[in-house]
């Protein structure tokens, strides 16, 4: 077995799914940017010009505000990841990214605008004092496959899905909302391709916060697998063939098989230094199910897997385990994991059982 790096904190995992579009530019507006509007919005108009007193009081309570943000952020956030890790594979990085957008669009509980909104406010709120952090290394706003700004930009992202799991607990997601659909051209009709915005009620079925969560994880790793087949094949994402033999066991060999190729291919694209994967372990009466364990060393979210379970979110971003377990439904299996954080490395145990119903 592997051996186990110091505990941050543990999270578990398990893998509903329905196919999603959105703009990918829309969905990451410029973090650094100030919202539209005046630059003096809330402050009175006068028609002279404010004193230097004033203006130097102003100067301090902007700059104790700040400095409070960053006293906050720095009590939270985790230390900075002390060592390079690889560039993240440009495709790679927009697709995982991507995929969970598309699965909380899928969803049909939040409009689009509203949930770019939350995301906007959400990397805004944090983006100086995360440069702070890591100064004085240099973090390239936008660059994807720069893994400070990716995980930057994935805790973001799962912090605004927090935010949305917590409002479908209390009751607070709006019953009506606006949807945005692609519709394709035509040629028969003689329209040109468009996008559509009507009002639409909220999926009745994910109303519990609990089913729009499994439906979330179990979508994402559905989004990601379907791209990586098709749009997004130069992601390089090794899919293998689903196992079709009808013994459980040789079903089990197979997508333990199966599961080292995909995470080898995602350490090919800079998702991490390496993955360290056990041997297979075979059922017993105690586990109910074969075992093995994955541990990824330096992952592009080292960081932001601190900071979700440090916050204590209900759905971390463990992408790779979402894109595992989606493969291994293919094979009629069902893959359960629990997961250590540290400072260094992300490990999963994974549990392969039949899959029913």
């Amino acid at each position: 077995p592997l051996s186990r790096p110091p505990l941050v904190a543990t999270c578990a995992g398990a893998g509903a799914t329905r196919g999603g579009s959105a703009s990918w530019d829309d969905a990451f507006p410029d973090p650094t940017a100030s919202p539209a509007g005046d630059a003096g919005a809330g402050v009175a108009a006068t028609a002279d010009p404010p004193s230097a007193s004033l203006r130097s009081f102003a100067r301090e309570a902007a700059n104790r505000g700040e400095l409070a943000g960053e006293l906050l952020f720095r009590a939270r956030a985790p230390q900075p990841v002390a060592f390079p890790r690889r560039s993240v594979r440009l495709r790679l990085a927009v697709l995982l990214l991507r995929s969970t957008y598309e699965s909380v669009s899928s969803a049909e509980v939040v409009s689009d605008a509203d949930f770019q909104r939350f995301f906007f406010l959400e990397r805004q709120s944090a983006w100086q004092p995360y440069l702070n952090l890591y100064s004085p290394s240099r973090i390239d706003q936008g660059d994807l496959s720069d893994p400070l700004y990716f995980d930057y930009i994935s805790a973001a992202q799962y912090l605004t899905l927090a935010r949305i799991l917590r409002d479908a607990s209390s009751g607070a997601l709006p019953l009506l909302y606006e949807r945005t659909v692609y519709v394709p051209p035509d040629e028969e009709a003689g329209t040109e391709e468009r996008w559509e915005t009507s009002v639409a009620r909220r999926n009745p079925d994910l109303d519990d916060a609990g089913a729009l969560q499994a439906f979330i994880e179990r979508a994402v790793g559905d989004t990601i697998l379907g791209h990586a087949e098709t749009d997004f094949a130069d992601a390089k994402v090794t899919v293998p063939p689903a196992c079709e033999d009808p013994s459980l066991l040789e079903r089990e060999r197979c997508v333990y098989a199966g599961a080292k190729q995909i995470l080898a291919s995602l350490v090919d694209g800079g998702f991490a230094l390496k993955a360290e994967v056990s041997e297979l372990e075979p059922s017993t009466e105690d586990v109910g199910g074969a075992t093995f364990a994955v541990r990824l060393e330096g992952p592009c979210t080292l960081w932001s897997s601190q900071q979700l379970r440090a916050q204590q979110v209900p759905l971390a971003n463990d992408l790779d385990a979402f894109l595992l377990a989606a493969w291994a439904r293919r094979s009629g299996v069902l893959l359960e994991w629990n997961t250590r954080v540290g400072t260094s490395s992300v490990e999963r145990a994974f549990r392969i059982s039949e899959l029913t119903g």
